[in-house]
């Protein structure tokens, strides 16, 4: 009997954005370091008006991964522009996202409307284990951790992955 167990956690080591402000007082915020930057957009916009921005981050290995927001909520997939990432002969790479859509009437809240772009850059650790049970004898291979670097989201739980594994394997131990 095998029991296998893995995980992937990805941990944001840094995360920056810029955030624009479109109202009567219309304004950009600061930029954190090397954060994002977002080009095309104009002081004021009304109903109808049709925004067509770019979010572009700085460089880095990996590149990293960005997201849109219009007033705090993550933009829907289909106002999306995905661009290549642009190579550099150094390793680097250099992340573009556009954002195209109608104004709307529910855009503006207080009379503005903030577009924000996020830039996150992450570390990706994937860990398993696994557990060999053969008649009476347990041969363990260990656990086994890889750190690689990447924009991924979390897809899983290693302390529940962990946990559920040596419950299981202390209880078919105990048995045999």
């Amino acid at each position: 009997m095998k029991l296998r167990c893995s995980a992937v956690i990805s941990q944001a080591y840094s995360m920056s954005s810029e955030e624009i402000i479109v109202g009567d007082n219309a304004k950009a915020s600061a930029v954190v370091g090397d954060g994002p930057v977002i080009t095309g957009g104009k002081p004021k916009y009304q109903k109808g008006d049709i925004v067509d921005v770019n979010c572009t981050s700085a460089k880095s290995n990996p590149a990293a991964e960005l997201r849109w927001y219009i007033n705090d909520k993550p933009v829907r997939p289909e106002f999306l522009i995905r661009y290549p990432p642009v190579r550099y002969p150094d390793g680097q790479a250099t992340s573009i996202l556009g954002l195209r859509f109608t104004v709307r009437t529910f855009h503006f809240q207080r009379d503005e409307m903030r577009l924000k772009c996020t830039a996150t850059l992450s570390k990706v650790i994937n860990m398993s284990s696994e557990e060999t049970l053969v008649g009476s004898s347990q041969q363990s291979s260990g656990l086994h951790i890889s750190e690689n670097t990447g924009a991924v989201i979390n897809r899983g739980s290693t302390v529940g992955c962990l946990l559920q594994t040596l419950f299981v394997s202390t209880f078919l131990a105990a048995l045999l």
